[in-house]
């Protein structure tokens, strides 16, 4: 498939249907549809996608107004209305886990969990303003998606429970990244032989795999 044989609707999150969603290519996945940051004519809008190589529904026909083609939608979603995904995109194109095992095999420990330390936390924190789109209501919201910003103890704690309160990530992951950041605190903070190189390295590879499937399950076009 390529991207011209999609059209992009862009719709009112209220007039978009659970029908709309199971016939459309996101295929009943409602929480990964790109939405706007801000209200475009009073609205929060989401973007639903349809194969045009495909009879469009008949009930989108008084939606056709609002369809666009892949190079439009993209145009559209670079306004300051349309850029919620944008932070973990940037995110994901500088992730590279091979950089982070390189840091760890020449005895750079603190860097290789340092970077995926901020990494991980930075999805957690998207994954909950994404549950929460009412938080989005300022410019300087975006500032805590810098990767400058580093999270607090404190900070840390709660975003884990809050993701954890809502469902976005089960037991076993929250337990992962807990083992994970218990490692990294250790060796950021102390000079103890806690953990061995071993273990180290499952924790590691544990965090890859949320953070790869992640980025696999949360693309945007």
């Amino acid at each position: 498939m390529s991207y011209n044989d999609s059209i992009y609707y862009f719709i009112p999150l209220d007039e978009i249907t659970d029908e709309m969603i199971n016939d459309s290519t996101q295929g009943g996945h409602r929480d990964t549809m790109p939405k706007s940051t801000r209200p475009i004519d009073g609205k929060i809008h989401g973007v639903i996608e349809f194969l045009s190589s495909k009879p469009i529904p008949n009930y989108m026909e008084k939606h056709k107004k609002r369809g666009y083609s892949h190079e439009k939608a993209l145009e559209v979603i670079s306004s300051k209305e349309w850029n919620l995904y944008r932070p973990i995109e940037e995110l994901r194109s500088k992730y590279n886990f091979d950089k982070i095992l390189q840091d760890f095999n020449i005895n750079r420990k603190i860097q290789a969990f340092g970077e995926l330390y901020i990494i991980i936390f930075q999805i957690l924190k998207f994954k909950f303003l994404m549950h929460n789109l009412d938080y989005l209501d300022s410019e300087e919201k975006w500032k805590a998606f810098s990767r400058s910003q580093r999270f607090e103890k404190a900070n840390e704690s709660t975003m884990l429970e809050l993701n954890y309160f809502y469902n976005l990530i089960s037991k076993s992951e929250k337990d992962k990244i807990d083992k994970f950041r218990n490692i990294r605190n250790s060796i950021a903070h102390s000079f103890d032989k806690t953990y061995t190189n071993e273990e180290m390295l499952n924790s590691l590879s544990e965090i890859k795999e949320i953070v790869d499937d992640y980025f696999a399950n949360n693309m945007v076009f």
